[in-house]
């Protein structure tokens, strides 16, 4: 990995540790190919880091972590594979913020994971749809998460029945044509589909109360949003 960090085969590694390579200059590649053994990546970690290339973390299958700010700023190209992280938990704010992805995001298979945090995919240049619905015991997706993500198609997060907390402006900008939500929903956070323009139609849960302030703002919508038999509903 020239003038990149390569850490193959470090199959006894369980921690990198919090800052352990902030803010290297490093202009290559990040190798992480073998191991095996790590269950944490720390808050910090490369955040910073220049890199090129490419991020492979599909063989980090005892991965539990992705601490606050990991890869944050990182100059990754390509998509990014997550679905072999089968032990997965947390993706932790910042995660991957501003990060130069090119390609899609894979989430599939992570049926352990519980929290998403603000801003953990902020800014990064994913095409393609976004596919949740293997988040099965996922209780939380924190403000920004996904803001200025570049994802097209429909979103449908109906099947998500454990989660609990959604925060204001999680798909700011997106490119959504539709979108579904989970029955469970009475509240619409502020901005959650602001800047979505290209936006045609909204499934929303029966039970809601309340739309917050800017949650459709910017919105293309191009068929009817019929709220008339939402008799719940106190504030938009």
């Amino acid at each position: 990995t020239a003038n990149g960090l390569d850490l193959s085969g470090l199959t006894s590694l369980t921690t990198i540790g919090s800052a352990a390579f902030y803010e290297c200059g490093f202009t290559g590649g990040l190798n992480l190919t073998g191991l095996t053994s790590l269950t944490t990546i720390g808050g910090d970690a490369f955040a910073n880091c220049r890199f090129t290339g490419g991020l492979d973390v599909s063989g980090l299958k005892n991965l539990t972590t992705i601490g606050a700010y990991a890869f944050k700023n990182c100059g990754f190209t390509g998509g990014l594979d997550l679905s072999g992280l089968k032990n997965l938990t947390t993706i932790g704010a910042y995660a991957f913020d501003d990060c130069g992805f090119t390609g899609g995001l894979d989430v599939s298979g992570l049926k352990n994971l519980t929290t998403i945090g603000s801003r953990a995919f902020q800014n990064c240049g994913f095409t393609g749809g976004l596919d949740l619905s293997d988040l099965t015991n996922l209780t939380t997706i924190g403000e920004s998460a996904f803001d200025g993500c570049g994802f097209t198609g429909g979103l449908d997060v109906s099947g998500l029945t454990n989660l609990t907390t959604i925060g204001v402006y999680v798909f700011f900008g997106c490119g959504f044509s539709s979108v579904r939500l989970p029955a469970q929903m009475t509240v619409i956070p502020p901005g959650l589909f602001a800047g979505c323009g290209n936006l045609a139609a909204a499934e929303l849960p029966s039970g809601l109360t309340r739309i917050g302030v800017d949650a459709f703002s910017y919105c293309g919508f191009t068929g009817t949003l019929d709220l008339s038999g939402y008799a719940r509903l106190t504030t938009i």
